[in-house]
């Protein structure tokens, strides 16, 4: 395949009327479509994140290339993550995927779900096929949001659940003081097996090259600094032995 078109695109939202533009005037809702010079692609992708830029998404011209069509595409929250709704987010990515059916003539629109994409796109294609999103409170209803334009594939590429479950799953239980996330509590069990840990700057360590810390029955190394390389662990006269 010889030769990729990339075709700027810029839609009105029907979230803020379809006469609102940026200051500078821009539209609300923009992308690159990049497709092959020589065809018009039957079968179209679109990728969207909440909040990063999509329109020169890594993938889009290796899919032109074989002969795709590749909307990369963003909402008004691009860079705006701390206005985001999703309501109002889903009914601008289904501006993207009419635009790909009646104005770039693909009989199919794949849904690429790509990092925090991954659930933004599954959200699209549960709300255009069985509607169930409801506005934030206080929050009018959104009409546009009830008549998606569903998507024929849903594609998830390198996806997560969404940022809420992910940094609910990051948490650590073991942090014992919030304003420093290395402040961490471990038992003398789990110190002994971290000292055992081989390591591939100073290989394998054994139990013989433990002594007593001054500190107590905490576990030390003679003559490693204070940080044990390879162990993830600390230690002072004053703490014993930490591992972050």
């Amino acid at each position: 395949m010889t030769g990729i078109v990339r075709e700027f695109v810029g839609l009105p939202s029907p979230v803020v009327g379809y006469r609102v533009r940026a200051g500078a005037g821009g539209h609300p809702c923009q992308g690159i479509y990049h497709r092959p010079a020589a065809a018009r692609p039957r079968v179209a992708f679109i990728a969207t994140h909440y909040n990063v830029d999509f329109s020169e998404h890594y993938l889009a011209s290796f899919m032109a290339e074989r002969g795709f069509g590749f909307l990369g595409w963003n909402t008004r929250f691009r860079g705006n993550e701390a206005h985001f709704l999703l309501d109002h987010a889903l009914a601008e990515i289904g501006v993207g995927v009419r635009w790909l059916r009646e104005q770039a003539g693909a009989d199919m629109v794949v849904l690429l779900g790509n990092s925090g994409g991954g659930s933004l796109m599954a959200a699209y294609q549960s709300q255009a096929t069985e509607p169930s999103v409801r506005p934030v409170t206080g929050m009018r209803p959104l009409p546009a949001v009830e008549v998606l334009p569903p998507g024929d594939l849903y594609v998830a590429l390198a996806a997560h659940s969404g940022r809420p479950e992910v940094l609910t799953a990051w948490l650590d239980a073991s942090v014992t003081d919030e304003s420093d996330p290395r402040s961490t509590r471990t038992t003398r069990a789990t110190a002994r097996r971290s000292a055992r840990t081989f390591s591939a700057a100073t290989g394998p360590r054994s139990a013989t090259a433990m002594s007593a810390s001054p500190a107590g029955p905490w576990p030390s190394w003679t003559g490693w600094p204070a940080r044990g390389p390879g162990t993830g662990c600390s230690r002072s006269r004053a703490a014993g032995l930490t591992c972050a």
